[in-house]
């Protein structure tokens, strides 16, 4: 079988056996011959044909006379016995190593990259590919004609699930379900271990010195400011503490009194309270009889005034006039007052009248405030905190609820007061076996509209 070979020409006086024009040197040239190596050697340009056998070779045909190519046995091309694409005659790389189109260095295919031509045949050629398709085996798909077809069948098969995958809508609720129940179990193991650790937590405990005498007393956990009512009291300052109910402001008074060995007297007033609540007062008989205010006026000690802004006006102005000078006139004589005497009120006001939720409190006169160093005494949750685990160890959990119920209603419903007297109550009652609903309910709620419980509990439980 005959084979040609690509060559760049280097010799003149030889005309193309196709188009009889000169061919100059340097020109590509096809140059067919038998494949024993006999008979003529025709050349022809290299642009002017693509076929196998030039016009002058006598042992095979010049064109279309076999009608299937040597080579694939596929039907030839215009030009003659092979396909452009089988033909490894014509794709074959010349002597030089360059590319047969602008000598650059060739390729396996016979042209350099730019001008690869490997995959189109020039014009007037029928390129034709091998076809890669073979019938279905067991059930597998079968290849494609090209590795585009290959791939585009693949993403065919593969749309309707992707697709499928970008359209599902994701359910807001599932999800949100989700993360409940995952940080749910989280955070619950959390707080047990928080309480844990917090049940161990020794109680704080104060001393007291006093420098004078040496003698010093210890106490348990006390308010954030009972130190400031210690001081006012050893400079026998005459005190005010103000703060919501239930902030333990009588208590304070009591401690201090123990805290600085001052004996201790209490009174409530109201506004129907009379004078002789304090100052004693004489029978028919002209017999005097005495009152703890009194003895402690008379002979050293702290006595606590509490409610202090819910009494009347005339009461604070007979008060005011025992605490302006050395002495008071009892109903039965001139009294002077011990050195050691110290008075200490608790309100839930600022003594400059009624607010939101304390609306029956009165108004300090000007002069009667200006007998008290005035301490404000808010709720210490630390210390509501350790009391309460005093009296339940296992209450930690409940505390954190109510403290934050607290802060919640304050904002959202002032009117419902959340004290630490509640929060001893809750945890006591939960001890001795009462449901926590039902003990919110008695010493927290008290009746609020059903709708404000809920909205209370869904913020804060």
């Amino acid at each position: 079988m005959a084979a040609n070979r690509i060559f760049r020409c280097t010799v003149t006086g030889h005309n193309c056996a196709n188009c009889n024009s000169a061919i100059s040197i340097g020109d590509h040239i096809s140059w067919p011959r038998r494949g024993n190596g006999a008979g003529r050697h025709n050349f022809i340009h290299r642009h002017c044909g693509k076929d196998c056998i030039s016009a002058g070779c006598e042992s095979e045909p010049t064109s279309t006379s076999t009608k299937n190519c040597h080579l694939c046995n596929q039907p030839l091309n215009e030009h003659g016995q092979h396909h452009y694409a089988c033909s490894a005659n014509v794709r074959a790389v010349d002597d030089y190593g360059q590319c047969c189109d602008c000598n650059k260095p060739a390729e396996a295919n016979g042209y350099c990259q730019d001008c690869n031509r490997s995959q189109s045949a020039p014009a007037g050629s029928q390129s034709v590919e091998p076809s890669m398709s073979t019938a279905p085996t067991n059930g597998h798909v079968t290849p494609t004609s090209s590795v585009s077809d290959a791939f585009s069948a693949l993403a065919s098969a593969l749309a309707p699930m992707i697709e499928s995958k970008i359209a599902a809508k994701v359910d807001e609720s599932t999800v949100n379900g989700l993360i409940d129940e995952k940080f749910g179990r989280y955070n619950a193991a959390f707080e047990d271990l928080i309480d844990s650790r917090i049940a161990k937590i020794p109680a704080r405990q104060i001393e007291i010195r006093n420098v004078d005498t040496g003698n010093v007393v210890k106490l348990d956990a006390q308010h954030a400011k009972f130190d400031d009512l210690v001081f006012y009291v050893s400079q026998r300052d005459h005190v005010y503490l103000h703060g919501p109910a239930g902030s333990g402001k009588s208590t304070a008074a009591k401690n201090a009194a123990t805290a600085c060995g001052l004996r201790y007297g209490y009174i409530a007033l109201n506004v129907g309270t009379f004078d002789s609540k304090l100052f004693g007062y004489q029978d028919a008989n002209g017999t005097y009889h005495s009152t703890q205010f009194r003895d402690l006026f008379e002979n050293g000690g702290l006595f606590c005034i509490d409610e202090m802004d819910n009494a009347s006006g005339n009461l604070l102005t007979t008060i005011n006039g025992a605490l302006e000078n050395g002495h008071c006139a009892f109903p039965d004589g001139l009294v002077a007052h011990h050195p050691d005497f110290v008075c200490v009120g608790t309100g839930n006001t600022t003594g400059r009248g009624a607010n939101r939720n304390y609306s029956d409190r009165r108004p300090f006169d000007a002069a009667f405030a200006d007998r008290f160093t005035f301490i404000e005494w808010s709720y210490d949750e630390t210390l509501e905190r350790d009391v309460a685990l005093a009296i339940n160890a296992n209450s930690a959990k409940l505390v954190t609820k109510i403290q934050a119920m607290r802060a919640y209603c304050a904002t959202n419903f002032p009117q419902v007061l959340v004290t630490p007297r509640a929060t001893f109550k809750a945890v006591r009652y939960v001890k001795a076996g009462r449901s926590i609903d039902d003990v919110l309910e008695a010493v927290i709620f008290k009746g609020l509209e059903s709708s404000q419980v809920n909205q209370i509990k869904s913020a804060c439980l």
